[in-house]
């Protein structure tokens, strides 16, 4: 296969105010790690994103921060603990809010 320069893939998606994966996401990391193993010079931004819909547990800013925040180092975790992936090509981007009412709390995974 050839260089993979830039692409965005599927995002993991989240409960609404939860921060734990699915069994459906880890089988899904586990085919991104796999991704990652054949081409070992990438590197992957991990973007998390907290939504309207998780307002209902967490009311102020900074708390949907956190959350988005705690999604992202979810989703690392289990990249390099569960699957074995470098830390250091896993890199956490800021968490954004997103309160559209159809958006859905997730990673953005970019490579």
């Amino acid at each position: 296969m050839g260089a993979l320069s830039s692409a965005r893939l599927d995002p993991v998606y989240f409960k609404p105010g939860k921060s734990h994966l699915t069994e459906d996401m880890q089988n899904y990391l586990d085919q991104v790690a796999q991704l990652m193993e054949e081409h070992p010079k990438i590197e992957m931004f991990l973007c998390s994103v907290s939504t309207a819909a998780d307002q209902k547990r967490f009311s102020n800013e900074d708390r949907l921060h956190k959350l988005a925040d705690k999604r992202a180092v979810e989703v690392k975790d289990y990249l390099v603990e569960k699957a074995g992936i470098d830390l250091d090509r896993l890199v956490l981007c800021l968490p954004r809010i997103d309160l559209s009412i159809d958006a859905h709390g997730h990673v953005d995974l970019q490579i």
